[in-house]
């Protein structure tokens, strides 16, 4: 018998459960994902790290992610929704199939070992007062031949507050290229529901955002201790300064998205989905932010959102407070939380 180079695919359906039936082209979903598998780079690996060449898809995963996503979801449409399906099958197989590859463990030396000036929370009251600011602390700096990453919040094609404001940002990044940086990135990992390409249509300031749902140079980083691990690029954490630019919103799953939510974008598409799975969801955000260190972090809160972190998903802007800044991530989300939404508490 010939052996087969791909893996037997599984999809696993509850009998008494005619959600996927009902809501989903289920014959698609049965088509693309052999095809999907087929097109997976990683499959070839499989068999060294695993007894067999069966791999289980459990639909009952992905229902409460779906049905966050889709604000009206039984109005979608079946192919809208099919579609959706289909892109959180793709990302859990990458998950699934690179967690058997031996990846190297993250252990040089990053922004969180170095020794870095602590600048407590402060609010700016306008963009006038924080770009003065924001010059000044730029110039006591060295920047000059230094690997620079900003790190904005597109998550979608909307606008600000949804989004990042695009003038804010591309006056930040014009006060950063005058710092003669060696280089000057703008990351961002949108929404996996989207259509990603519209990320290279925005350019700031000459600069266009590169994507980091895309697979490419990674590394692990890993706490025992904790029971926690997340993949991200190399790059990232070899970079001289990480300045993480959040708008600040309610959300559906973190309770708030600040500082610290923001930093997901940076990871790829597979572990979006893990976060996002993960029972204690603020936790894990944290160990992210604890791990990447960013040098800056800013939260644009002259306008917020409240109710949700979409106005897709019932999110409503109202007028904030200003522009708060720290080098802690942790202290700045408390502080801006606290003036714009009135709660105490523990926020990612």
């Amino acid at each position: 018998m010939t052996k087969t180079n791909f893996p037997i695919i599984k999809i696993c359906m509850p009998l008494s459960d005619y959600f996927w039936i009902e809501y989903f082209d289920y014959k698609t979903i049965e088509k693309s994902v052999f095809a999907l598998t087929k097109k997976l780079f990683l499959n070839q690996r499989l068999y060294s790290k695993t007894k067999n060449n069966t791999l289980e898809i459990k639909l009952a995963n992905f229902r409460k992610l779906l049905e966050e996503y889709f604000i009206n979801f039984e109005k979608e449409s079946k192919k809208s929704r099919t579609k959706a399906l289909l892109k959180l099958i793709e990302t859990d197989l990458n998950y699934r199939l690179y967690s058997f590859l031996e990846y190297p463990i993250w252990n040089g030396n990053s922004r969180s070992t170095q020794k870095k000036q602590f600048l407590a929370p402060k609010k700016l009251k306008n963009e006038n007062d924080f770009l003065d600011f924001f010059r000044r602390l730029i110039s006591q700096d060295n920047f000059k031949d230094k690997k620079v990453i900003v790190k904005p919040n597109f998550v979608s094609v909307e606008e600000y507050p949804e989004t990042t404001d695009k003038k804010f940002l591309a006056s930040i990044i014009s006060i950063l290229k005058k710092s003669e940086p060696e280089s000057l990135k703008i990351l961002e990992g949108p929404s996996i529901f989207y259509d990603d390409s519209f990320l290279g249509k925005i350019q700031i300031g000459g600069c266009f955002i590169s994507n980091t749902l895309n697979d490419k140079n990674l590394v692990r980083i890993k706490d025992d201790r904790k029971g926690m691990s997340f993949f991200i690029e190399r790059d990232i954490l070899e970079s001289d300064f990480l300045i993480n630019i959040a708008c600040l919103k309610k959300h559906l799953s973190a309770d708030f998205s600040a500082s610290k939510k923001n930093l997901m974008g940076l990871l790829p598409a597979f572990e979006r989905i893990k976060f996002h799975k993960i029972q204690k969801l603020n936790l894990a955000i944290d160990f992210l932010a604890e791990k990447l260190s960013p040098t800056y972090n800013i939260i644009d809160a002259r306008k917020v959102l409240d109710k949700a972190q979409m106005k897709r998903l019932g999110g409503q802007s109202r007028k904030g407070r200003g522009i708060y800044f720290s080098t802690d991530s942790f202290e700045l989300d408390k502080l801006a939380i606290k003036e714009n939404f009135n709660e105490e508490k523990t926020v990612s």
